[in-house]
């Protein structure tokens, strides 16, 4: 892993991209107290959107923290009246090249970014900024010209800075166009530039990219030769929702799922501490040994496809080594799903399966929560809960064989079969969730 010290000896140069999503941008927060907890200084920062205010404020290198900037976020600290534009009809007839001004008539009184603008200025120290010996640069899109336009930090003033990074957050038509130097502009996004394209031109050897799109989202293009892609593995909130609540948990869910980019936690959409990382292998190894005697094998493919009717989407995929050997980790997580665990804070193995089992073991039904779900995808969740207590209860009163009559209901829900044996085995380790037991003296207490 590169961190600090080790590019420091090296003497590398370190590039961070910051893509855009507007309030998905407090993942983006997580990410950055992650990166910077773990050694990693950024020498050059390039953003887009929400993805260069948050940039700028790491350019600041300060105490000021853009978490707590964030967290006071409302929607009407953002914008006023979104997507409202009252002289959409009332356009004067046009011909010829007058696309502009079709623009400016339309977008006249439309929804505002100022409120964003003093909340911004008010945490934005040009100074601190400015001294700063990182480099930077924001994209936008100019409408008038129609055509990219890259700011730079070497040629933003106190006058303009704030102004010229707004111009990249002005996505159009949630919020309205920002106008500077005459010219009307639209979000960086708008560029259709792969994200991390521009900052391999301004002297750096490494890059890591931060994208905020979602997995089961049209993936975002990528430059070439990015050293790593941090993206969000469990589902981001719409890009407007601004609830103080939502914005919380998303840097909190940066940071952790940073930590597992990072290789510096166990986890998948749960996070652990890295001292859990032994324990994983050998519940890993000895769940593999018991299911095979019963000829079954589960890996990680059959285990996600577990999660995602669960939480009724497929998460985005986590390449790191500790993936490699994590079967009874995914068995966890899953069963912590069912349990109604918090993915939104770090867990100690022992104190996490002990708390899922002490709630599986005593299920507190709601008969309304149908009633409440909303869509058909919360409702197959609700389902796919249902079908492992189902099979689960079955296995357990017939021995772990279940008799003919479950047989359309197993070809139908593989994966939540399967995911119900495997809770059964992991409820033969009893020894596991006990805080005085040591994993390591699982193999001799199973002989296996």
């Amino acid at each position: 892993m590169n961190t600090l010290q080790n590019t420091n000896e090296k003497n590398e140069r370190w590039g961070l991209a910051l893509g855009g999503g507007g309030s998905r941008g407090s993942f983006t927060i997580g990410v950055i107290k992650a990166l910077v907890e773990n050694g990693y200084y950024f020498n050059a920062v390039t953003g887009v959107s929400i993805g260069a205010l948050s940039g700028a404020g790491y350019v600041m290198q300060t105490d000021k923290g853009l978490d707590e900037w964030i967290e006071r976020f409302k929607s009407d600290m953002v914008v006023d009246h979104p997507f409202a534009f009252p002289n959409a009809n009332r356009i004067t007839k046009l011909t010829g090249d007058l696309g502009i001004d079709f623009i400016n008539q339309f977008s006249a009184d439309g929804p505002s970014i100022a409120p964003l603008i003093k909340t911004y200025s008010d945490y934005f120290n040009f100074d601190d900024f400015k001294k700063s010996d990182i480099d930077f640069a924001c994209l936008t899109y100019n409408v008038s010209q129609n055509k990219p336009v890259i700011f730079y930090k070497k040629d933003m003033t106190k006058d303009d800075c704030v102004i010229k990074l707004m111009t990249s957050t002005a996505y159009f038509p949630a919020f309205n166009f920002v106008e500077y130097n005459n010219d009307q502009y639209a979000d960086g996004s708008y560029c259709n530039i792969p994200l991390g394209q521009e900052i391999m031109k301004m002297n750096v050897e490494h890059v890591i990219a931060v994208s905020l799109h979602n997995g089961d989202e049209k993936p975002l293009a990528i430059a070439p030769g990015i050293h790593m892609v941090i993206h969000p593995i469990l589902n981001l909130k719409y890009f407007l929702d601004f609830n103080v609540a939502d914005l919380k948990k998303q840097i909190a869910q940066g940071y952790l799922e940073t930590l597992k980019f990072l290789d510096q936690a166990p986890g998948y959409i749960y996070t652990f501490y890295q001292e859990d990382e032994a324990a994983f292998r050998t519940l890993s190894d000895l769940t593999d040994k018991v299911l095979d005697r019963v000829g079954l094998t589960l890996d990680n493919e059959r285990l996600i496809d577990g999660l995602s009717q669960l939480l009724g989407y497929r998460p985005a995929p986590l390449e790191n080594e500790l993936m490699k050997n994590y079967t009874a980790g995914l068995i966890f997580e899953c069963l912590g799903l069912v349990a109604g665990m918090d993915p939104y804070q770090q867990y100690h193995l022992m104190d996490f399966s002990a708390e899922v089992l002490r709630r599986l073991s005593q299920p507190e039904s709601d008969p309304e929560e149908m009633n409440k779900a909303m869509n058909s995808v919360e409702m197959e969740v609700i389902g796919a809960r249902d079908l492992l207590v189902f099979f689960h209860a079955g296995l357990k009163s017939f021995d772990g064989k279940l008799p003919a009559q479950f047989d359309c209901f197993r070809e139908k829900y593989g994966s939540i079969y399967y995911l119900a044996f495997a809770w059964l085995i992991l409820e033969k380790f009893s020894a596991l969730f006990s805080l005085s037991e040591k994993v390591h003296d699982l193999e001799e207490k199973f002989s296996i």
